[in-house]
């Protein structure tokens, strides 16, 4: 159902803050091929068009090969200038006055990325879009010691990092993994360590 006129109005004129906002998940595909184009990287899409199409998800895995193509061509502090300023630009639209911009460096520094360029050219971002737009901004990395980049990647288990169920529980979570129950390490904490746990049959009536 459609709003009226004037309450879509009210709601454009609001003030309004985006919290827990993973900065990668907002790369636009026309950024995505222009920054490929830009460092020779070879994209798995063929169009545009077809980055669109592919946010049409079928499961998570799908999800995460588009976010990691979407990674692939951030490769300098310009680059990560561009993805936040874009954001900031389209979030003033919007009348965003705060935001809380997450970002996942092992994403990037497992690809030889130094974490000044990743930092800096987001804080760079930052600041303009402060003094541009007057949009309040707080970074949020994961902690050093969290190895949810890894994890998402299939390259290790959530049991593979040090500080998973002791430091990091859902009720005092650390990495973005076990924040929301549908996050990697909260499933594997609630649900996976049940996994050994033999299945007993109903006995026959």
């Amino acid at each position: 159902m459609a709003l009226d006129p004037a309450r879509a109005r009210l709601i454009r004129r609001l003030p309004k803050v985006e919290l827990h906002l993973h900065i990668e998940g907002t790369l636009e595909p026309e950024m995505m091929f222009s920054l490929a184009d830009k460092h020779g990287v070879a994209l798995p899409y063929a169009s545009v068009e077809a980055v669109r199409a592919a946010y049409a998800f079928s499961d998570l895995q799908s999800f995460l090969d588009l976010y990691y193509a979407g990674c692939a061509v951030l490769r300098d502090r310009r680059d990560f200038y561009a993805l936040a300023m874009a954001y900031f630009t389209r979030a003033h639209a919007d009348n965003v006055v705060h935001a809380e911009l997450f970002f996942d460096p092992q994403t990037h520094t497992v690809r030889g990325i130094p974490m000044e360029v990743i930092i800096g050219g987001l804080r760079d971002a930052m600041q303009d879009a402060e003094k541009r737009y007057g949009i309040e901004y707080r970074p949020v990395a994961d902690n050093k010691a969290c190895e949810c980049g890894a994890i998402l990647r299939g390259v290790k288990k959530p049991t593979d990092c040090k500080v998973f169920g002791n430091a990091c529980t859902p009720e005092t979570p650390i990495g973005s993994c076990m924040v929301s129950s549908e996050g990697a390490c909260a499933a594997h904490y609630t649900y996976g360590r049940f996994k050994d746990v033999p299945i007993v049959k109903a006995a026959a009536a």
